[in-house]
């Protein structure tokens, strides 16, 4: 919910690798759940209405292009405000 907000505190200290991790898990988990598929990291309970399927593969196909720069980006903090604002709009994505 904190990701939908746009919240990067909620993040902590994490690594942007780590991020990164996570917003994957969620992305897989909000895809299986737009196809009718049971989720595998998240209670089913505990994700948001699941936006439409191409807005998350196209945060999918991002997630994997960030994920090849996570453990060396130019500014942790600009990385981590970019991908909770990516997962923030991908979220709240009406197309």
């Amino acid at each position: 919910q904190a990701i939908a907000r746009g919240d990067v505190a909620a993040l902590g200290d994490w690594a942007p690798a780590q991020v990164i991790d996570a917003l994957q898990k969620l992305c897989h988990d909000l895809l299986a759940a737009r196809v009718g598929a049971a989720p595998r990291y998240f209670a089913m309970a505990d994700l948001p209405k699941p936006p439409p399927l191409g807005a998350l593969t196209r945060w999918s196909r991002a997630l994997v292009k960030e994920a090849r720069t996570a453990d060396h980006p130019f500014n942790a903090g600009l990385m981590l405000e970019a991908l909770v604002a990516q997962a923030r709009n991908t979220l709240h994505s009406r197309h």
